[in-house]
């Protein structure tokens, strides 16, 4: 990212107050049955209106240096204590119609759809209904690799291969995840790496995650997401892409403008294919704030690092990507899909929050988890320091090559 654009960013939360307070409400106790969430009562302090101006002003540096510097076609908001800072929307939901990107505009989320995922799968072992360290063979007794459990499913230390990488392009059509379960049952491709002895990212390993919520639920993913989560939460903007209305969702673009084409595995979810907006993330956060959907104790266990081999600033918890240096916590998710390029970043202990979501391929987008750490120690106390091994980034986070992390 430019230096200007990463000035602008920590000169945004260097006037962010620290003193925020979140109020968790009593989390529903556990019990072998579903329990549907509640639209959360988050109390955060207010910001004044002196404040929120002034905050308000930074922000508008940082996403006017963003947009024209970067070309960027998407939405940006930035949020402190539940509070809009600022919200922009750029460029076109459809280059051919010209349709302008609004407030209900949906992007495919992309890998961000695994902090869905993974928090669907463990508010449903809150509710006892399975166990992190239950083995994969549990709930699906062919399931060709023994040892292979929820817990390393969801913190991508299974050492499965990613099934972009084994699978053959399909002849008939768009795969569905009973086919990539099915493939690795019945093909029993090599492991990419020995399980549980590091960090492997893999989307097969979110893709037998849905399958397991379907598997409990007796529900497809989209339909348990949607009546699970979405709806009852109020996020009026956000499914779940299969065969039914993939030929309705918004499109997708390279640099050029050109529009991605469906593919074979366009169909599959679980490691993606949640559409949403920033407005609908939002409420995502504030939900994880509020201890209604999983309790305090849940979500702190989903961002500790669980790939600890190697000193490293960079890391996976259960369903986050995590920067951890210094006492400050960024919790946060990339996604990147055809053009779609995104990055939801939460500093819990401050209650900031910034999306970015894109339909048009800008890799710039992906850099903003350096700026978070750096707006995250401004706003912390601690001194800036040097950003190289943050902005370099991990083994641990790097994308997977292809356009489709």
């Amino acid at each position: 990212m430019k230096l200007k654009v990463m000035k602008a960013i920590v000169l945004i939360f260097l006037f962010l107050s620290v003193e925020t307070s979140c109020k968790n409400s009593t989390t529903t106790p556990l019990n072998a049955e579903p329990v549907k969430p509640e639209v959360p009562e988050v109390s955060f302090r207010q910001l004044t209106d002196e404040e929120k101006e002034l905050y308000t002003e930074r922000a508008t540096t940082l996403y006017s240096s963003f947009l024209n510097n970067k070309a960027f076609n998407g939405s940006i908001l930035i949020a402190k204590n539940g509070q809009i800072l600022a919200e922009k929307y750029n460029g076109f939901a459809n280059f051919a119609t010209k349709e302008a990107i609004s407030q209900n505009t949906t992007f495919h989320l992309a890998s961000v759809s695994k902090t869905f995922t993974a928090m669907a799968i463990l508010r449903m072992i809150e509710q006892k209904q399975f166990s992190l360290d239950d083995d994969v063979r549990t709930f699906f007794p062919s399931f060709p690799y023994a040892g292979i459990t929820v817990r390393l499913l969801l913190s991508h230390r299974s050492g499965l291969s990613n099934y972009a990488y084994v699978m053959p392009k399909s002849s008939y059509g768009l795969y569905s995840n009973d086919d990539v379960l099915n493939y690795y049952i019945n093909n029993k491709p090599a492991l990419a790496r020995p399980i549980n002895t590091g960090f492997q990212y893999c989307n097969t390993n979110y893709v037998i995650l849905a399958k397991i919520i379907e598997k409990i639920s007796g529900e497809s993913y989209p339909t348990y997401m949607q009546t699970n989560i979405f709806t009852p939460l109020g996020m009026n903007n956000t499914y779940v892409c299969d065969r039914n209305n993939i030929k309705t969702v918004p499109l997708s673009y390279t640099p050029g403008n050109r529009a991605y084409q469906i593919e074979s595995f366009d169909a599959i979810y679980g490691d993606k294919n949640i559409y949403s907006n920033v407005r609908d993330l939002l409420t995502w956060d504030k939900v994880l704030y509020s201890g209604s959907f999983v309790n305090p104790q849940t979500a702190a266990l989903a961002y500790q690092p669980t790939s600890n081999e190697k000193q490293t600033v960079n890391n996976y918890g259960l369903g986050w990507r995590l920067i951890n240096k210094d006492d400050v916590n960024v919790v946060y998710h990339t996604g990147w899909w055809h053009g779609n390029c995104n990055i939801f970043t939460r500093i819990v202990q401050d209650t900031t929050t910034v999306i970015i979501l894109s339909n048009r391929y800008n890799s710039s987008v992906f850099k903003s988890k350096a700026t978070a750490y750096a707006f995250a120690k401004d706003i912390l106390g601690r001194p800036r320091g040097d950003m190289s091994d943050v902005a370099a980034g991990d083994p641990n986070t790097e994308l997977e090559g292809s356009g489709k992390e």
